[in-house]
């Protein structure tokens, strides 16, 4: 598929009823080519296998990655796309892939800004029984997503503001702190500031923290999707602390579901995905044979059998 062409079919159309135009070679066995038929079907769990194949065949298809974090977009496992995207931003940081990748995630950030408010209408739709406080911080991030996506940065920055302040009132382990905080740090990212999104991601990180075990999956997700932001920083020791940790976390999972005789593939891409991560932080840092043996790594687990 020319990837030019399904970036103008879906550079602006992330959501459901995105269709990814299949090539001349759709009716071949390539799982990739089967993949974008699926995709078309709206068959999303079918193609996210296919291109998860293709990956395996050559662990350098960025497209396959890419509309693999699509296919986990549509079926609403929304932190398994998100990272999927930031996967593809890190391991192919040049290809036409990753930049549609960070226009999904900066689109992903809008969207669940904007879902606390009805369609068509400002107001937020709360729940029978939402506190009164929960409401107000809905509020003022549907203003931040309506904002942003006029351009006004600094009338969506405000928000955001607003919106972190009404949150602290709630306490320092508040997950709806951590969600403000997240879509804020999303939300820098997406505008190139990778300082405020730095600081941003720090605090969300500080309340999961305390919210979380050090060892879910949930604070491995986290780390891994900010690492890129502070390695563009220029915070490389940071990235690579917080890469290093996600590692060990998604190996422990993958581990513990092999024992157990469980699915591991989650935690296999997650692994995988994180160690590609980690490789590319070494290179930045100059680490080139840490970096190699990190691939050689992910290789390994990419053509590992699949349970």
């Amino acid at each position: 598929m020319n990837l030019a062409k399904a970036a103008f079919l879906c550079m602006w159309s992330i959501l459901p009823g995105c269709v990814v135009l299949a090539s001349p070679l759709s009716t071949t066995a390539d799982p990739y080519e089967a993949g974008v038929r699926y995709y078309n079907a709206r068959n999303y769990k079918a193609a996210a296998h296919m291109f998860e194949t293709a990956m395996r065949l050559n662990p350098a298809h960025s497209s396959a990655l890419y509309y693999d974090a699509l296919c986990y977009q549509h079926l609403g496992e929304t932190e398994h796309a998100r990272a999927l995207h930031h996967h593809v931003v890190n391991i192919f940081p040049t290809s036409p892939a990753a930049a549609l990748a960070q226009q999904a995630l900066s689109k992903m950030g809008a969207v669940v800004a904007a879902s606390a408010t009805k369609p068509g209408a400002g107001a937020p739709a709360a729940a029978p029984g939402t506190p009164p406080e929960i409401v107000a911080i809905d509020a003022e991030l549907a203003v931040a997503a309506r904002e942003a996506s006029s351009n006004h940065g600094e009338l969506a920055e405000r928000a955001f503001m607003d919106a972190e302040r009404k949150a602290e009132r709630l306490g320092r382990v508040s997950p709806k702190l951590a969600q403000v905080l997240g879509a804020m740090g999303d939300y820098f990212v997406a505008r190139g500031e990778p300082d405020k999104a730095c600081k941003a991601f720090k605090k969300e990180l500080q309340v999961k923290e305390r919210l979380l075990d050090r060892n879910s999956m949930e604070l491995a997700d986290c780390m891994s999707r900010h690492a890129t932001a502070f390695l563009n920083d220029g915070q490389a020791d940071e990235a690579e602390r917080l890469l290093t940790r996600s590692v060990e976390a998604y190996q422990r999972a993958y581990e513990s579901n092999e024992r157990n005789r469980k699915n591991t593939k989650v935690e296999k891409d997650k692994w995988a995905g994180s160690l590609a991560q980690l490789a590319n932080c070494y290179r930045k840092m100059g680490k080139f044979s840490e970096a190699k043996q990190l691939d050689a790594q992910v290789y390994n687990l990419n053509n590992a059998p699949q349970n």
